[in-house]
Parts: structure tokens; sequence; C-alpha cells
């Protein structure tokens, strides 16, 4: 496990290292007083997570999760910090915790051993040439995980596309239609054949070589040398068809995969319907996972379903069975202000968006877990 702390305080940089150190299965912990000498570290060193003070000289902490989690979607992120009033904020960069200072070698240790879970003990296959990474938006990176630089939008929105139809043969004149729609048929036939060479050119670039295949008078891409989280997430959602206590801690790694919509910011038209499909398809789990874990009470993974749950909103905030399951895991936490304050803002929303109220059964609900708080 390779970890990197960013902290501009001297005395915390020293103090994380040394802690960390201590831990077993830590190979490396690497300090930085700022992001770009982090930066710097990251495009040629294998890091699994990054720990983030929220208030570094002349940055915001959040804003450089944000922008880490953009450029590396597999890294764990943990804010370590002096200010607990920006818990909330953290949510939204999908951390694994949030650690106020001072923080004792037990709650690290804890934290560290949440993070293994989440860390895959089977190395992607030294056979992998390219890597995709399409959930929260679109980052192609090469066999030693350095950003791909593509000199047009298209060739990089090809290349997706291709990956997107898994192997299958796709004629020109259907990527045509779905990828330069707005282009007559002419000029769309010959900005076609430029975008496949600048593709190909970016690939070679990168030593990634015979991936691009003509046949047929159409294109494909050989996915074999290529990993791609999308097509993981929905592979390994698909194993897991019954929910049982045994497959929790496998389900909480492959619910990790998913840090954002499919192609999140890109406006790939043609995707538009996968991307709610797949939406749903990781609604379901997520939420099949959130009951299975309360259903057992299973109290040490509270903290990782809040995540969850809060990724949820973000999808739909309308969404009655989320609500449930927020209002049932406040409950079971004893929370009693978090829980009338949930009912209170869902109720607003409700009445706000749709003009409604709460039907009888959430009514009912509600009171009823009330009178156990």
């Amino acid at each position: 496990m390779n970890i990197v702390v960013i902290d501009d305080d001297n005395a915390a940089r020293y103090i994380a290292e040394k802690m960390l150190s201590k831990i077993p299965g830590i190979r490396t912990v690497v300090t930085f007083s700022n992001s770009q000498d982090a930066e710097g570290y990251l495009l040629t060193n294998q890091v699994n997570i990054i720990f983030i003070d929220i208030v570094i000289k002349e940055e915001n902490g959040i804003e450089v999760a944000k922008y880490f989690r953009a450029l590396y979607p597999q890294v764990i992120i943990i804010f370590m910090t002096s200010h607990p009033e920006y818990a909330l904020e953290a949510f939204d960069v999908y951390a694994l915790d949030y650690m106020v200072k001072p923080i004792s070698k037990e709650r690290l240790t804890t934290t560290i051993e949440k993070a293994r879970s989440y860390i895959s003990d089977t190395p992607v296959k030294q056979a992998t040439e390219l890597f995709v990474y399409a959930l929260g938006g679109c980052n192609v990176k090469n066999a030693d995980r350095k950003p791909i630089k593509f000199s047009s939008s298209k060739s990089e929105e090809l290349l997706v596309y291709l990956l997107y139809h898994q192997g299958k043969i796709i004629s020109k004149w259907k990527i045509i239609d779905d990828v330069f729609p707005d282009l007559s048929l002419s000029n769309a036939e010959g900005y076609l054949k430029t975008t496949v060479y600048k593709l190909r050119k970016a690939l070679q670039q990168n030593n990634v070589k015979d991936v691009l295949i003509q046949s047929n008078g159409g294109y494909f891409i050989d996915n074999s040398k290529v990993y791609m989280d999308y097509l993981d997430l929905k592979s390994k959602i698909s194993i897991i068809n019954l929910w049982e206590p045994s497959l929790v801690e496998e389900a909480m790694k492959t619910e990790q995969l998913y840090q954002g919509e499919l192609f999140s910011g890109k406006d790939y038209r043609w995707s538009y319907f996968e991307r709610d499909c797949l939406n749903n398809l990781y609604a379901d789990f997520a939420k099949g996972l959130c009951n299975c874990i309360l259903a057992e009470n299973m109290s040490e993974r509270y903290s990782a379903i809040l995540y969850i749950l809060k990724k949820l909103q973000t999808l739909n905030e309308l969404d009655q069975e989320t609500a449930f399951l927020l209002m049932r895991l406040y409950a079971d936490l004893k929370d009693r202000k978090a829980f009338d304050g949930y009912y209170r803002k869902y109720n607003k929303l409700l009445k706000e968006e749709l003009g409604v109220i709460p039907d009888q059964e959430f009514i009912n609900y509600y009171k009823d877990l009330k009178m156990h708080l």
C-alpha cells in the first residue's frame, strides 16, 4: 500500500509519516506541502491513498481532492484536518473518511484497515495497455497510468464509443450517425478518417498498438487489452445476484467503482440511454447493499453506507426508497437531530419540486421509527 500525505504543516506531515510507517502492509509514505509537488509524484508512481488537509496554504483541500479524484478515480481520498466544520462538503468528493486532528494510532489504524478492504489484492494484468475511467467523467491512461492527450475531442469520443460497443464491428455509417450527427454525409466521412488517424497516432505515441482495428468497412476496439471501469462495474454487479452477509465485503469493493454518472460532463448523445440504465442498475445494487447491512445490524459499516446513500441522493433526491434507508440509518445511529432534520428536508423538497406531501406509508414509517429513538 502506497500513501501520499498533503499538508502544509511540517509537524503534521512528520507525525503522519511516522504513524503511517508503523502500520503493517504500508510500503511507502511520501509527504508534500502542496498539491503541485504531489501531482508530479503521482504522474510516475502508483498511489493507493491520498491524505489531504482541508486548509492548505493558498489552496482549498476539497478542491484539491476533487482534482485528484478526477485524474485518479481509483485512489482513495481521506481528509485529515483540524477543521471539523467541512465534513459535509467532504461527501461531495466521495472521501473514505474525515479525521479530525489530533488523530490517535487506533483511529488511524482503523481507517487504514477500512481502506485496505477497498484496494484490490489482484493486480491488473500486465497485458493491459489502456485504462479508461468513464464513471464520473472520461479519463484515458496508458499502461503506466499516465493520462493520454488527444489532439481532438472527437478522437477521444471515438475511442470510448467503440469501447462502449465491447468488441463489435461498427460500420462507418453508424459511427457517423452517432458521433458526427451534425455534419453532412460527405464532410463527415472525411472527418471520420481524420479522427481515426488522430486516434491511432495518440495511441501509438503511448505504446498502445493494434487496439483500433478496421474491418469490413467498419471499426472495433480489441477489448482484451483494455480496462474500463464502467464494464468492470456492470460485470461485478451481475455476479452479486443474491444478498447475503458473506457477499457484503465484495459488494463494498464493487460499489466503490461507481464514482459518478457514465461520461459525466461529456455531451455524448449516444450514451444517454446507457447512462440512465447504469444509474438504475447502480441504484438498485447500492440500495440492496444498504438494506443488507442494515438488516444484519453491521454497525461497523454504517459510516460507509452513509456515503453510499449520499451518492444515491445525487442521482435522485426525491427517491423514496433512499429516503427510507436514510431515516432507518439515522434511527439505528440514534441520531435524533439528523433523523428529524432529514424528514423535514425531504418533506420540503417534495412540496417545492412536486407540490405533494409524503404518502401515508412514509409518514407511518417515520412515526414508527421515531417511537424507538
